[in-house]
């Protein structure tokens, strides 16, 4: 039979709701049973978000903390104590790279390297379970980190920039599909 155009959207309601159709909680089995399935499930949830939360806030600072060390400031009338501390303090002034290695750092040495990573962890995600994905980007990422804190070298920092990149690239779709 032909549908009345006036019941669509009655039915329209209705299939809806089908498809919806949570447990009768009225039935004493079922309403325990789902309740135990909320209470498990919500810690879980907010665990997950905590620390996919606490992975992306270190993720976004470790990316951009080479912002933060370094200094091109005319340093040619410091005094030896002065340029000691700057030493310190400044990745560029310990290691004695320029504006322009700086650059490469800051744009090449991670943002296209990143870029282009992303493609390959896009399709990594949907072949390999997320959870293992962040656990070893995480990993690879802080074994970046401690190779551009210990470097000595230029070419030390961009690898480790290198690094960084490759690994951070991984995380974003990964935690999509952690979320789910």
């Amino acid at each position: 039979p032909l549908l009345e155009v006036e019941r669509l959207p009655e039915l329209t309601k209705r299939l809806w709701r089908e498809r919806r159709r949570l447990p009768n909680m009225s039935e004493p089995s079922l309403a325990a049973e789902s309740k135990a399935e909320v209470i498990i499930a919500e810690p879980r949830r907010i665990a997950c978000i905590a620390v996919l939360l606490a992975l992306f806030t270190v993720n976004q600072w470790s990316r951009s903390l080479i912002f933060y060390v370094v200094d091109f400031s005319d340093k040619s009338q410091l005094d030896a104590n002065a340029l000691a501390e700057a030493s310190r303090l400044f990745m560029n002034v310990d290691l004695g790279f320029d504006q322009a290695q700086y650059g490469l750092l800051a744009s090449l040495g991670f943002a296209a390297f990143f870029s282009l990573t992303s493609l390959i962890a896009g399709s990594a995600v949907d072949r390999f379970d997320s959870r293992w994905l962040l656990m070893g980007a995480g990993t690879i990422w802080s074994l970046a980190m401690e190779w551009q804190a210990a470097a000595t070298r230029f070419d030390d920092v961009l690898g480790a920039r290198l690094l960084q990149g490759f690994s951070q690239a991984f995380c974003n779709p990964a935690a999509y599909v952690a979320l789910g």
